[in-house]
């Protein structure tokens, strides 16, 4: 009975309201939310650690801070980018597809995002980094190679914490970065992954935070290792916006006296079963 009254809920609820009153993130909060402010942790749990970041930046920008701690304790630190950034110039974005410019110009670009990537890993302590095969725009589960590049990465890395953005970004590359994985880790018969834990980050959408990590020590380097995206700050001010953001996050640990990065952090059974929910 236990089991069946949810599935009861759920078929209510999709034939009960309308489309437009459906928010499956309203739906799931009460999975999530305990009315309890975040915790503050020196850092998340684990020794091995595996940074999902669909475009290069973002590694910086959702927990940029967090993995300069980690480096600064020993830990392993490997990051993934999962998309070449192809994408990441509104001149080029605009060019006709046969405008004789373009493939150049984009070819250029992935050059230029690969060797900021590189630089601000160095700022940050981190040797360790992998460019899988995705375009901007093809991170979702049909990609199969993707899948396999993740699920091998998930084989030589052997994580027991992996970060990557939670799966309500208002970004469709950085939402399906959830699914992506969940996909892979299907593909990988290791025991040891079961038990991981993941560590979602905020980017272009807060995230619905239970820890916060004080990286007031760090928030330096961070903005040193997102001064290297010289490429995506001619666009936007990230350096401004995200220490912003975790100027704010530090208000319910610090009193805003310093910075803290924020995550949703839990088990890969109950990641995998929100993000079940929120397909309703």
């Amino acid at each position: 009975m236990t089991a069946v009254l949810p599935k009861l809920l759920r078929w209510t609820y999709r034939r009960a309201f309308p489309r437009w009153v459906k928010n499956a993130l309203a739906f799931s909060l009460t999975e999530i939310e305990h009315y309890q402010p975040p915790q503050l942790l020196d850092l998340p749990p684990g020794r091995r650690i595996l940074v999902l970041a669909p475009h290069a930046d973002d590694e910086s920008i959702g927990c940029g801070g967090t993995l300069r701690k980690y480096v600064q304790s020993g830990a392993l630190v490997h990051v993934a980018f999962l998309a070449d950034g192809s994408l990441g110039n509104r001149e080029i974005r605009k060019l006709p597809a046969n405008d004789a410019q373009r493939a150049p110009r984009i070819a250029a670009l992935v050059r230029q995002r690969r060797d900021e990537a590189a630089g601000a890993l160095a700022v940050l302590g981190i040797s360790a980094y992998s460019f899988l095969s995705a375009h901007d725009d093809e991170i979702n589960i049909q990609n199969s190679r993707l899948i396999a590049e993740l699920a091998q990465l998930l084989r030589e890395v052997k994580p027991e914490t992996v970060f990557l953005p939670f799966m309500t970004d208002r970004h469709p590359d950085h939402s399906a970065t959830s699914a992506c994985l969940l996909a892979s880790l299907e593909q990988v018969d290791m025991p040891a992954l079961r038990k991981i834990m993941l560590c979602a980050y905020e980017i272009w959408s807060p995230v619905h935070a239970n820890i916060l990590v004080d990286i007031t020590t760090q928030v330096e380097t961070k903005r040193r290792a997102l001064e290297q995206y010289v490429s995506q700050l001619s666009e936007t001010d990230y350096v401004a916006s995200s220490l912003g953001l975790n100027r704010y996050r530090s208000i319910t640990a610090l009193h805003g006296n310093g910075y803290c990065e924020a995550f949703y952090m839990t088990s890969l059974d109950d990641y995998r079963r929100l993000h079940r929910r929120m397909q309703v």
